[in-house]
């Protein structure tokens, strides 16, 4: 006998005979949420249908639907997809404690087939689920027609009883079912007297069901849940119409019918809406389009199916649809359909991160990617770290001094810092990797190798002692901290193991790395506040719609990235919340300042004149971006807020371009890259249109390879502009790497400025902040009235959470680091 067996029930069956009598009745109207029944359906050459069920009852629907459709011949190609809700074999809907977390369950679930499949249609066939329907937000949220089994059962049974006006109805149904009592609720509801209800509960029943429906055991329980069904009848010769409200128990007809037939009872009808529901939604009659209709059955699920249940239901289902019962043979399991751990064990010990990519690279590179700095300062730390105010502050470093010529630093790391390998933090693990960054063969990420050398290059990086580290810079650099800061330091006999295997000492380790996935693990003798969450799990998805839906369907805690259409999706979501924050990021257009009209520093000013970046802005990143009053941002050290816009002045552009010697308009050569920023060629045709109207054409010239186009603009091989992004955080980084001439860095186009340089030089010898500030205030005024780069915005960063991190806020630097 079935493990799964109810004693009682199965004792108490054994001592009955069975014998058939035939009954059937399928009747159904059904409920479909914001659609006419005239257009669910849409009119297409190709259909997909995505049937539901917290087990594997609905397969029978999924049979159905494959018959008809074959026989109706209205799509050409039909893809049929069965997703199984069950979330756990171990503890399922019924085992969770209240509504709402079924619901929130369920709501993640019918997400994640959603985003999987992506049908046209949702059919929710279980009972137990469809209760829920109206309450679940993606139900209320998603443009799919969802029908729920429940509405067309009680649309069935309520036809029923009124054909036969002397009949009861028993409803069969699961304990929870039952004991929801929405099918007597309803009926209830219409006139039906609560006399003619009669409910019976059949614990275990479709577990027997899906083990083996042509077992004995299965037979003798429904017999004694028809026996005790029996007994609550009003009157012994009343009538009976028997509606099962299980889409397991269509399986098993034949055993509903003997039952009732073995003890005389005067059965009127068997109510199966698994059939019925399906010729509701797809009705006899309709016109065929197509000569042949091909079917495509897929069977998905997150939970293990038994090989007895496969062996059993498929040769149920052949004979119905030998498409559907070949895709339970070969069924496909997913564990990742959707989560459900944290709302059935309470907070989660894990959460999972979507992002564009999930790539640390080489640590030691310099790159501003949010993407690589989430992940490395996870794992790594550095001497310094920059709080969110922007001031620095200790970190493997716990005190620091300097000296008055800002060139000679000194560090006094902290005690007892354990490495993930087990060593602890000493000093020559700092010199070691401050070494290995300044290391020209470790490269760079599109043209920045070699940054780093061109600051350090020539500075001493010493031990003094166990505890302490010098550095003594070439010349005075009162802002060494802003580089330091995105150093990870790693132990020494580590490093020639890099980029392979990363050991740091932050707050987690990496635990695997695989094709596009990395999980992080809480390192437990971690130095400072144990991590929150055990694990973190990294997923790269370059889709941004796609990251919403591993959000929106529970298999996401947190999403970066979000654009226009996933921000709609978020804020109609109440499962999912929505977080912005206008980033430290400048999108410009870089002049070319060494030759040709953009020498001439009217014809800057000209081009930042002719522009209406407001309305480019509308139209290129609709509420997520800010204007630029100049090259750097409110995140950066001296940027001075009462620096003004350029207002769009054409009458003044034009004038300038007369005084410049072009008083007939100029010609100009513009370079975009297709991605980072990848609205460069939108933006610049924009450009292009409002700089035709003060007299200026322009020639755009787009470049497919982003890393070749870095190269180009370092090698300052550009037309007239390029559009390129400004990415440090650190205003003194922008100004040494693209604005001084006396350094000619790496993304400097030609742009002099005597009085700029000898401010510089003056900020980089000045400790106190107070006056650094003023100095780098100067310079912003300066350089915005030269005008080396045409001024445009600031993106606005974009994340969607969900449940578990609806609390959490963004940093000032974007980053995502769960310390």
């Amino acid at each position: 006998m079935s493990s799964f067996g109810n004693q009682n029930h199965l004792k108490k069956a054994k001592n009955k005979g069975v014998f058939l009598i035939a009954g059937l009745s399928v009747l159904l109207l059904y409920a479909c949420r914001n659609q006419a029944e005239s257009g669910i359906l849409p009119r297409k050459d190709a259909l997909t249908v995505v049937v539901t069920d917290s087990g594997l009852g609905g397969l029978s629907i999924m049979a159905e639907a494959a018959a008809r459709l074959k026989e109706h011949r209205m799509y050409r190609e039909v893809n049929l997809v069965f997703a199984n809700a069950l979330f756990s074999n171990e503890s399922g809907y019924n085992s969770l404690p209240d509504r709402e977390s079924k619901i929130r369950v369920f709501d993640r679930a019918l997400a994640g087939m959603a985003a999987d499949v992506r049908p046209d249609l949702l059919l929710v066939g279980c009972n137990t689920l469809s209760v829920l329907t109206e309450d679940v937000p993606f139900v209320r949220a998603s443009k799919i027609p969802v029908v729920g089994i429940v509405d067309a059962g009680v649309d069935m049974i309520a036809r029923a009883l009124d054909d036969n006006p002397s009949a009861s109805v028993i409803l069969f149904g699961t304990e929870t079912t039952i004991a929801e009592g929405t099918h007597r609720e309803k009926l209830l509801g219409r006139g039906i007297a609560a006399d003619r209800v009669i409910s019976q509960g059949c614990p275990e029943l479709a577990a027997f069901i899906e083990n083996d429906w042509k077992s004995e055991d299965t037979a003798l329980l429904v017999e004694a849940y028809v026996d005790e069904a029996l007994g609550k009848l009003p009157y012994p010769q009343t009538p009976v119409i028997a509606a099962l409200v299980c889409t397991h128990y269509g399986y098993v007809l034949d055993h509903w019918t003997q039952a009732f037939a073995s003890r005389g009872a005067d059965l009127k009808a068997v109510l199966n809406p698994n059939r019925a529901m399906i010729e509701a939604v797809f009705p006899a009659g309709s016109k065929s389009r197509f000569a042949v209709t091909t079917i495509a059955a897929r069977i998905v699920s997150m939970v293990e199916i038994a090989e007895g249940k496969r062996s059993s239901l498929s040769e149920w289902l052949a004979r119905i649809s030998p498409e559907v019962a070949a895709a339970l043979r070969g069924y496909e399991l997913k564990p990742d359909l959707f989560a459900w751990q944290d709302i059935v064990n309470g907070e989660k010990e894990m959460i999972t991160v979507y992002q564009s990519s999930v790539d640390p690279g080489d640590p030691h590179i310099c790159s501003d990617s949010t993407n690589r700095l989430s992940l490395l300062f996870s794992v790594y730390e550095a001497l310094v770290r920059m709080n969110p105010a922007g001031s620095f502050e200790p970190c493997l470093a716990e005190s620091w001094t300097v000296s008055e010529d800002a060139a000679t630093w000194t560090f006094d790391l902290r005690k007892n810092v354990r490495f993930h390998n087990g060593e602890t933090l000493r000093a020559d693990d700092v010199v070691a990797t401050l070494k290995r960054v300044l290391d020209p063969a470790i490269g760079g990420a599109f043209g920045t190798q070699g940054v780093y050398l061109s600051y350090l290059g020539n500075a001493e990086i010493d031990k003094l002692d166990e505890r302490r580290v010098r550095i003594v810079t070439g010349e005075p650099m009162a802002d060494l901290l802003d580089l330091l800061a995105a150093m990870p330091i790693s132990p020494a006999g580590a490093l020639g193991r890099l980029p392979r295997e990363y050991v740091g000492s932050g707050p987690y380790k990496v635990l695997e790395r695989g094709d596009g996935v990395m999980t992080l693990e809480a390192f437990a003798p971690y130095w400072g506040e144990a991590p929150r969450y055990k694990r973190i799990r990294w997923v790269a998805e370059a889709s941004p719609e796609k990251r919403v839906d591993a959000l929106l369907d529970g298999r996401a805690d947190i999403v970066a990235g979000v654009e226009a259409e996933g921000r709609e999706r978020i804020l109609g979501r109440q499962n999912a919340s929505l977080h912005r924050q206008e980033s430290g990021l400048c999108i410009i257009f870089m002049l070319n300042c060494f030759e040709g009209p953009c020498r001439d520093r009217r014809v800057r000013q000209a081009l930042n004149y002719a522009l209406d970046v407001e309305p480019i802005i509308a139209e290129v990143k609709p509420g997520a971006a800010t204007r630029l009053n100049g090259y750097l941002t409110p995140h950066h050290f001296g940027y001075n807020p009462e620096t003004p816009v350029y207002p769009h002045d054409p009458a003044a552009a034009r004038r300038l371009l007369a005084e410049a010697g072009y008083p007939n308009g100029l010609k100009l050569g513009f370079d975009v890259p297709t991605t980072m920023p990848d609205e460069a060629p939108q933006l610049a045709e924009i450009m292009a249109g409002q700089l035709r109207k003060a007299g200026i054409e322009v020639e755009i010239v787009e470049h497919a390879d982003r890393a070749a186009y870095s190269e180009m603009v370092r090698e300052k091989n550009i037309r007239d502009a390029c559009c390129f992004d400004s990415s440090p955080r650190s205003t003194f980084r922008v100004l040494r790497e693209k604005l001084q001439s006396t350094l000619r860095g790496p993304w400097w186009e030609g742009y002099e400025n005597e009085e700029v340089n000898a401010l510089i030089l003056r900020a980089q010898a000045t400790l106190a902040d107070g006056e650094r500030q003023a100095l780098y205030r100067r310079i912003y005024a300066i350089v915005r009235d030269d005008a080396p780069w045409i001024f445009l915005y600031r993106p606005t960063n974009f994340w969607g959470t969900g449940p578990a991190l609806k609390d959490w806020k963004p940093r000032p630097d974007s980053l995502l680091i769960f310390d």
